[in-house]
């Protein structure tokens, strides 16, 4: 996968359209590898936070901005949640976060896009093209303390997209002829398939709501 370093540019979008804030819990980052180039291991992060910048009318001035804990990972089973922090793959003691910015770049359909993600993974930023689909927009009761506090306006989008291990590398670190290798479906045998699930709640409804954050 072709990287760069360049950051695309989200101020101009993130003044013209609404805003609103991810719901860290209904929004999930997850990613799917094979272990060892054979069965393959799910991991799951709920603790995302950020912003996005979307309206329906002009999908392409949408943007979004957000991090992930890395320490919140979950794998299935305590083993596998400490092997992944581990140094030698997401080196969670000394890169705490990932950060991703990202732009639409692409209308492919009616509801599916292409955007352009720059993720900053073990302290390297990459460019990403992934697929993003609108998944719908509906009226949704927000709770705060407990209580309801009103309905808000929430938005459903989903974003997919392959990274493999090496992208983000610093060059130094020795390779094997089976991590070059493609599998059955013409990916490296090291390719990591990556997904963003996204709910966000519309500022303004939070704001009238009383509740300025989630």
């Amino acid at each position: 996968m072709a990287t760069s370093s360049a950051h695309p540019s989200s101020s101009q979008a993130a003044e013209q359209v609404p805003s609103w804030t991810l719901d860290p819990e209904h929004t999930e980052a997850s990613f799917r590898a094979r272990r060892m180039g054979a069965t393959w291991v799910d991991g799951h992060f709920k603790e995302v936070h950020g912003k996005l910048y979307w309206n329906l009318e002009d999908p392409l001035s949408g943007s979004c901005v957000g991090e992930i804990d890395v320490t919140k990972l979950y794998a299935g089973e305590p083993y596998l949640n400490t092997q992944l922090r581990a140094a030698d793959f997401l080196d969670a003691s000394h890169h705490r976060t990932i950060v991703f910015s990202a732009r639409l770049a692409d209308r492919t359909a009616e509801h599916d896009f292409k955007a352009e993600v720059l993720l900053t993974l073990r302290g390297a930023t990459r460019k990403v093209i992934m697929d993003l689909t609108y998944l719908g927009q509906w009226e949704a009761p927000v709770w705060m303390d407990g209580q309801n506090r009103g309905t808000a306006t929430r938005v459903g989008l989903r974003a997919e997209g392959i990274i493999t291990r090496r992208d983000f590398e610093d060059g130094e670190q020795e390779h094997t002829d089976e991590e070059d290798r493609s599998n059955a479906g013409g990916l490296p045998a090291n390719a990591i398939e990556i997904a963003l699930d996204v709910e966000a709640v519309l500022d303004d409804d939070l704001r009238d709501a009383g509740a300025s954050a989630l």
